[in-house]
């Protein structure tokens, strides 16, 4: 650990001391009584100072209150870490979308009064706590050191988390109070993140920005599985994307190769259940790939334990080989069609012996599944009609 380092700043500077070390993109519009916040971070990103991940932070100076919030959220859905500030009502509105999408933001406020019958700019909490319903998680802080030690924890709990915070305090008191503190050294803050998060989150858009371009006629959401029922042996499992990500109930869930899941089978606002296809029930209309034989692909209790499941209807004396390549056809409109789905791992006759049943391996491990991606518009449909 590094030797201990005494700064004296106010809680402006130690918030956005702090808030530099974690942060790629800073979206600002600065406002009394935050304005050194943003004055602090542009003066270290012109002069090329380093984050703890080797980088300047790029800063970007808005003209509304409303766009500082609107940008930080698109910087966060491509993968960035990001930083809003000031003007915390005019805010509000992007701040559902951030905290309902699990988006790792943070945002550091100097607290002050909502004016109603004339104009203030006196410190309380009034526009913090009209913040409340938002989704953020909220930190507030007393002086210039708590402002600079629980910065650091929400930035840290934002990566680990997938959660976005808000981290408050009082204007005109802390925000200009000046003390001599422990400024955290930025290798020391290093070595606190959860950088296997991090890993999975670029992995996560590394593999959107490839299945996208093999897809291009699909629109996707990306999704972390965050639970599963030990009782479901169909693999049943529950995501972290709901009806405020634009998914709905009856999308297709395919893996981060492409391969397909199953569907939606309940979203909620911020979360949905996701029904695989080793259920049984889950009929999906198929065909194989190099005879173009078709059948219905459905889950199976016999099967299911080993993570397959069975292409059915198969012809009798079908010219289908193990290894072929199994894909959907699109055909009923519930999945949308050339979506791979595995290959033929066997064949066996059906009992009436006038069909012929192919067991299936799927591309996609779906026990073992930690992402997936929801597909949110098939855009072939409408170009057909």
């Amino acid at each position: 650990m590094s030797l201990k380092k005494f700064k004296t700043m106010d809680g402006n500077e130690a918030a956005a001391y702090i808030s530099y070390a974690f942060t790629e993109v800073a979206t600002i519009y600065p406002i009394t009584p935050s304005s050194p916040m943003a004055d602090h971070v542009d003066e270290w990103a012109a002069a090329g100072m380093k984050n703890i991940f080797g980088q300047p932070v790029k800063l970007m100076e808005l003209q509304a209150e409303s766009g500082a919030c609107g940008a930080m959220h698109g910087a966060l859905e491509t993968g960035s870490l990001a930083t809003a500030s000031q003007g915390l009502l005019l805010m509000i509105p992007p701040m559902y979308r951030i905290a309902g999408s699990m988006l790792p933001g943070v945002m550091h406020v100097s607290a002050r009064t909502v004016s109603t019958h004339g104009l203030s700019i006196f410190g309380d909490h009034s526009d913090v706590m009209t913040c409340r319903m938002t989704g953020f998680g909220m930190l507030m802080s007393s002086s210039p050191q708590e402002a600079m030690d629980l910065g650091a924890v929400a930035h840290l709990s934002a990566i680990s988390g997938k959660y976005a915070f808000m981290h408050c305090f009082d204007g005109f008191r802390t925000s200009h109070e000046m003390q001599r503190i422990e400024a955290l050294d930025y290798d020391d803050l290093a070595k606190l993140v959860d950088y296997d998060q991090l890993a999975a989150e670029n992995k996560a858009f590394r593999d959107l920005l490839n299945i996208r371009e093999e897809n291009p006629e699909f629109q996707y959401a990306s999704a972390f599985v965050i639970s599963r029922d030990p009782l479901d042996r169909f693999g049943g499992f529950t995501i972290d994307q709901g009806t405020l990500n634009g998914v709905e109930k009856g999308d297709v869930v395919v893996s981060d190769k492409g391969y397909l899941v199953g569907r939606v089978l309940e979203a909620d606002l911020s979360s949905s259940k996701v029904m695989t296809i080793l259920q049984p029930g889950s009929y999906v209309a198929c065909l194989v790939s190099r005879t173009r034989d078709s059948g219905n692909l459905n889950g199976s209790a016999d099967y299911a334990a080993d993570g397959m499941c069975v292409l059915e209807n198969l012809p009798r004396d079908t010219l289908a080989m193990v290894g072929d390549e199994i894909i959907t056809t699109g055909l009923g409109g519930e999945f949308p069609a050339n979506i791979r789905v595995g290959t033929i791992l066997e064949l066996v006759p059906e009992e009436s012996g006038t069909s012929t049943i192919a067991v299936v391996e799927p591309g996609a491990d779906i026990n073992k599944l930690t992402h997936v991606f929801i597909v949110t518009d098939d855009s072939s449909d409408s170009s057909e009609e």
